[in-house]
């Protein structure tokens, strides 16, 4: 622990030279490990979040801990290994936990330098739901990911799963695609109770399904792990994309078991205007279906939009989730639908000292997050210094 604090306390004093990325030769000649770094420190304020709920409540914590080995033996096998300690001292808890964020090995019939390029990828993946789920941690819009938009699909830490997957792009980079099968919601035998809460989901052992297809209408965002939320380049990149997840019977709604749907439709835009300036818009709509009656049935929605000028770029963003109404003869409480709804507006700056490796981040929120609609609105405060090297 006393090492981990004094390593913590090295990278917050460095500064835009840390950028780069660590090479560790391997046997064969211009073969290498690569070895990054990142570490994203958070300090927030929340309106009545104290213990007593009557005054400001603090948050520090390191938001992501993060070691990430990766290395391309040839031209068609890849492999990368991201170790993360998600949350480390919410709550005062400072247990060691590095666990394994992605973990896969990559192989390409094609090879990768090819124009058209097929991969085939196994272990610990990223499940393809959209765009911003593919996306750097790096570069969102807003310091952190949009969930209350997306339901369910989160068994696995972070919207992982252990699967296999094909990858790869077409027609000159301006097509992308992934999806595959993955392992999803296993049940338990037994009775359903409060230590058995699996019990009889998924009955038949069904995997789940998900898919991602992104169309490049300007420029390309595809040959790399993920995509970017800022690209910091001349040329302009607009995208579109449509993904989803499926898995039979792998949840229990008012009904009874009931299949899990999420379909999602998004759209992306990079705009150059000269070396000082960019404009960037990120648009996502999700329709979340998890039975009749379900909190988490329903329309899931964010709009990301900001300026870059130099090193500054202010944003704004709205996410927002609405439940179906419930269906006729299911009433509450067996209907839980309007508990769980969203309305997020929020407002922040920017500050890229060295583009997306290093930047210092200030974000405004007022929220009223997976509450009832008629539920008081929250304001908020947050600050993160984002380092990768």
């Amino acid at each position: 622990m006393r090492n981990l604090a004094r390593a913590v306390a090295v990278v917050l004093g460095l500064s835009s030279t840390l950028a780069g990325a660590t090479k560790i030769p391997l046997g064969t000649e211009g073969q290498a490990l690569t070895v990054n770094f990142q570490l994203q420190t958070w300090a927030g304020l929340t309106q009545d979040a104290n213990p007593a709920g009557d005054g400001l409540g603090y948050d520090f914590r390191l938001r992501r801990v993060r070691a990430v080995i990766s290395a391309e033996p040839t031209d068609k096998w890849a492999f990368l290994l991201q170790l993360d300690a998600a949350n480390f001292g919410t709550g005062q808890d400072y247990s060691p936990r590095f666990l394994p964020q992605d973990a896969w090995v990559s192989y390409s019939p094609t090879g990768r330098s090819a124009k058209n390029v097929f991969m085939v990828d196994a272990g610990f993946l990223l499940v393809p739901l959209s765009r911003q789920a593919l996306s750097s941690t790096t570069s969102f819009t807003t310091i952190d990911v949009h969930l209350d938009a997306v339901r369910g699909f989160r068994e696995g830490p972070g919207i992982r799963d252990l699967g296999v997957q094909v990858r790869g792009w077409a027609l000159d980079k301006k097509i992308g695609y992934r999806g595959g099968i993955y392992r999803g919601v296993t049940g338990t035998q037994g009775d359903l109770s409060a230590a058995n809460p699996r019990a009889g989901l998924n009955p038949s052992s069904h995997p789940r399904l998900g898919g991602f297809v992104n169309f490049n209408i300007l420029g390309t965002e595809e040959g790399n792990w993920l995509y970017q939320g800022i690209y910091f380049q001349e040329k302009p990149v607009v995208s579109v994309g449509v993904g989803g997840g499926y898995q039979s019977k792998a949840v229990r709604g008012p009904s009874g078991l009931t299949d899990t749907r999420v379909f999602s439709g998004d759209f992306f835009a990079d705009l150059p205007t000269g070396a000082e300036g960019e404009g960037v818009v990120h648009a996502t709509a999700y329709r979340n279906d998890f039975g009749g009656g379900s909190a988490n049935t329903g329309w899931g929605y964010f709009v990301d939009a900001g300026y870059r000028f130099g090193f500054v770029m202010p944003y704004a963003s709205y996410e927002g989730f609405n439940a179906d109404s419930c269906p006729d003869g299911l009433v509450a409480p067996a209907c839980t639908a309007d508990t769980q709804n969203s309305s997020i507006i929020k407002a922040g700056l920017h500050f890229y000292i060295n583009k997306n490796a290093n930047h210092i981040d200030v974000e405004y929120a007022n929220a009223r997050s997976l509450k009832p609609s008629d539920a008081d609105r929250v304001n908020s405060v947050l600050v993160q210094w984002n380092t990768v090297f």
